[in-house]
């Protein structure tokens, strides 16, 4: 498999999308069964089949991103749900790496390397968060 594939689902798709849903939503383990061989299905691949499911429910266009990826600054920036100057001054900043291509002024992304900030900046607005809501429960900013 490539390091980034898209699915556009069709009709037909969307619709056994919907049956599967039904039968994700509230089930731990799923068994999927081809001719006499059957496997047991949970955790995280569990959880990225109900992921992809919701978004052919949805008819969204789904991709499935691979750590060894390499990102344009586009593609790295909708990840992102950024701008593509806001991802540009984060990588000037050193704060997200990336490399040129050889002879070219052309940049690109490792995907590992996006979603790690993109998990630390998860994090720190959790904390943020909770820091806030303890202020609030404190009465710190009572008038």
């Amino acid at each position: 498999m490539h390091a980034t594939s898209t699915f556009t689902p069709d009709v037909q798709d969307v619709a056994t999308a919907r049956e599967l849903a039904g039968v994700l939503g509230s089930n731990q383990t799923l068994v999927l069964r081809a001719g006499d061989t059957s496997v047991q299905v949970s955790g995280e691949l569990l959880a990225a089949l109900v992921k992809v499911t919701a978004g052919f429910v949805e008819g969204q266009l789904v991709s499935v991103l691979t750590q060894d990826a390499e990102l344009t600054p586009a593609q790295a920036a909708k990840v992102l749900g950024i701008s593509r100057p806001m991802l540009q001054r984060l990588i000037n900043q050193g704060r997200i790496p990336s490399h040129r291509l050889p002879d070219s002024r052309h940049q690109k992304l490792r995907a590992a390397d996006v979603l790690f900030f993109s998990q630390q900046r998860g994090n720190a607005q959790k904390a943020l968060t909770e820091v806030a809501q303890s202020a609030l429960d404190a009465g710190v900013f009572a008038e």
